[in-house]
């Protein structure tokens, strides 16, 4: 009897401990960071479509949530003017949806609407394009900022096109 009252003592302080343990850990965990994104703003660039390009913010709303593993949340809307400025044709565009940033900063998710402007020798650059739906990016050097692939499902839109005219 003595000894499964010890038993049975010992086996609640152990719990007890482990359960102290868990709460300790998940009170010292660190929480995300969240900051608002910088405008993208930009005058007179002709790299991206062989034309002298403006990009104005007109409105951002566009929030990066950083967690401590190193994942990535952008989430919210920015909309935008560019203008071909040997032209004056302009577009007024929305980006909305989220991107996600994996914790090795390896790979980019896309989903909704969203604006890449792609520098020569990634995937359809140089260019400025439009996605409309899913894009998977995958970085040339982890934490680095060149796309070495795009892949995504549904629609693809050549702003540089559509500012050409």
């Amino acid at each position: 009897m003595v000894g499964r009252r010890r038993t049975l003592i010992l086996a609640v302080v152990l719990l007890g401990a482990l359960f102290a343990a868990t709460l300790a850990s998940t009170a010292q965990a660190v929480p995300p960071t969240r900051t608002t994104e910088p405008p993208f703003d930009f005058d007179s660039n002709s790299l991206f479509c062989g034309f002298p390009l403006r990009a104005e913010t007109l409105r951002n709303n566009v929030k990066i949530t950083t967690f401590s593993d190193g994942r990535q949340l952008t989430t919210g809307s920015r909309m935008y003017r560019l203008t071909n400025l040997s032209t004056g044709k302009s577009l007024v565009l929305t980006d909305a949806g989220n991107l996600i940033t994996n914790p090795e900063q390896t790979t980019d998710t896309f989903t909704g609407r969203l604006a890449l402007f792609l520098f020569p020798g990634e995937p359809f650059g140089p260019g400025a394009s439009l996605f409309i739906g899913r894009v998977l990016a995958n970085f040339a050097v982890p934490g680095g900022f060149f796309y070495s692939s795009l892949d995504f499902t549904g629609q693809r839109v050549d702003l540089c096109a559509a500012l050409r005219g």
